[in-house]
């Protein structure tokens, strides 16, 4: 509303004769008028909603079949950005929703770093990684990337990023449920990229 008010009275100074008084509020509207607006567009600028992107996978497609079990089993590409401000740490978690409880959790990685903005492709199975990363135990027994890879049927698979306020403190015996127990109450924001696979339907994953 106040820059509204700002707005009419900036331009009903324009329509008066100019004298030393309407010159030196002409200068303080301008002012507050250009400042109004550094102020909004930062707001909206702060208020972006965060987003994961990945170069190899689209939203709702199938998902290559160089990031399956069968295929290559390669870990897709990431990048990222809009992160909250207070983030400290970054978490990726990848999880077949409609497998049974026991074989939902393919791949989790948790501490990132902040200030990175990019995970490349194919990364190995090591439990620490290059900047402090770690990756947990899948839920196939293993350190690192299970790409999909279910008996049969068609199941959703979903790569979720999270900021969070706290880093976590992880052994290699950790697996991605204890990953996810431990961020509950410490996530900022997070983002979803959902894909499939040929092979039933079910159960949701939610946070």
């Amino acid at each position: 509303m106040l820059f509204i008010v700002l707005c009419v009275a900036e331009i009903t100074v324009k329509c008066v004769p100019e004298n030393v008084c309407t010159k030196i509020l002409r200068i303080n509207l301008s002012f507050l008028y250009k400042f109004l607006t550094w102020l909004v567009l930062l707001t909206v600028r702060k208020g972006r909603k965060m987003l994961l992107q990945s170069k190899t996978l689209r939203e709702g497609d199938a998902i290559s079949q160089q990031h399956t079990a069968q295929g290559g089993n390669i870990s897709p590409p990431f990048s990222w950005t809009n992160m909250p401000r207070h983030t400290i740490s970054l978490a990726l978690i990848l999880a077949d929703v409609d497998a049974p409880m026991e074989k939902r959790f393919h791949w989790g990685l948790c501490n990132i770093p902040p200030m990175t903005d990019e995970l490349p492709k194919n990364l190995d199975d090591s439990f620490r990684l290059p900047d402090g990363i770690i990756q947990v135990v899948n839920d196939m027994g293993r350190t690192g990337y299970y790409g999909p890879g279910f008996p049969s049927g068609k199941h959703r698979y979903i790569f979720r990023l999270f900021a969070l306020d706290k880093q976590l403190e992880l052994s290699r015996m950790n697996t991605c449920s204890d990953m996810l127990k431990m961020i509950k109450g410490h996530i900022l924001a997070f983002d979803t990229i959902t894909v499939h696979h040929t092979q039933g339907t079910g159960l949701t994953l939610s946070f």
